[in-house]
């Protein structure tokens, strides 16, 4: 077995390696040279770029057998996510893989043991299975991922193989997040129910762009140029104090709507308003002609959120390991 790093030239075996690995999985959709270029090999934005030195390929024979993505985030990238962040840079797993036939060889050891010898000098070493990098989840806007959940890919619940692995390195999972799913079928929608408008002035409608939480309505959340998605705001004296923003899973399922987004100001809750933009954002996915409806959550952190989706029929679909 032969370590080494990204080149151009490996991409069409790097296509292969991922189409064969990930086909099962959750929202997976058949890669592209194309599609990695854009999505991976050359994203970059203000704050992160794909660096080929970290991205670590396994060979074996004219085979991939396994390979791992780790990047450094910097200090303002660190402060953006975690306000807390006691200072200095971060390393960051942000995908990991090793084909069914070379598991058990040490495949994945090495690669692990290869890029938290470069990490060294961070001041903390994190699994991103939250997708806060550009790279393989939808965090610089809302797009299809590349498989997985709504918001990027991630590791299975009940995938103990890889959970135990990271355990046997030190890494802990810190939660569970649950994928639902509610299908638009006349069962289901008569669940629903009726939209009664929560204690605003309107709801307001807008595509492609993203009113700030809080801010003016006319205030958005920039995301990238191709994004192609719907928000609406729950308005009240011109500040959006409710904003929903969901898109197409076009690449996966152009039936399936998927919701990116779901927040509520702190002193707006529990006022009806989330109920209300989840049904707006229902009503307006069916008028297009989409079947199905999925979004991601965190029970333990959106006990509000889950309570929603539960009453109105979203149903547990996957269930995922957070690091």
């Amino acid at each position: 077995m032969k370590l080494t790093t990204y080149t151009p030239d490996m991409l069409p075996a790097i296509v292969a390696f991922w189409n064969a690995s990930f086909h099962e999985k959750r929202n997976f959709f058949p890669v592209t040279e194309d599609i990695l270029r854009a999505r991976i090999f050359d994203k970059k934005t203000s704050v992160e770029r794909f660096d080929p030195e970290q991205f670590l390929i396994a060979v074996e024979g004219d085979r991939i057998a396994g390979a791992l993505h780790y990047l450094v985030r910097g200090e303002e990238m660190c402060r953006a996510l975690d306000a807390d962040w006691p200072g200095g840079e971060q390393g960051c797993i942000a995908f990991f893989h090793v084909a069914e036939a070379f598991r058990g060889r040490g495949i994945g050891s090495r690669l692990f043991e290869t890029a938290l010898q470069a990490l060294q000098d961070t001041a903390q070493v994190i699994i991103d299975t939250r997708c806060n990098n550009p790279f393989y989840g939808n965090s610089t806007g809302p797009r299809t991922p590349l498989w997985g959940h709504t918001e990027g890919i991630g590791i299975e619940g009940d995938d103990t193989r890889t959970t135990d692995f990271l355990d046997s390195l030190g890494f802990t999972a810190t939660n569970t997040a649950r994928s639902l799913l509610l299908d638009f079928s006349e069962e289901k929608e008569k669940r629903v129910g009726p939209l009664s408008l929560p204690p605003c002035d309107s709801l307001r409608v807008l595509e492609n762009a993203q009113p700030a939480l809080g801010a003016e309505i006319g205030t958005h959340v920039p995301y990238d140029d191709d994004c192609e998605y719907t928000s609406i705001a729950c308005v009240k004296d011109g500040l959006a104090v409710g904003v929903i923003t969901f898109y197409e899973m076009k690449d996966a399922d152009s039936n399936k709507g998927a919701i990116y987004l779901l927040e509520v100001e702190e002193e707006h809750r529990r006022q009806g308003i989330g109920r209300a933009l989840v049904v707006a954002a229902i009503d307006s996915m069916r008028e297009r002609g989409w079947k199905s409806c999925e979004t991601l959550t965190i029970p333990a952190l959106s006990p509000g959120a889950i309570a929603i989706y539960e009453a109105l029929g979203f149903e547990h679909v996957a269930r995922w390991a957070l690091y």
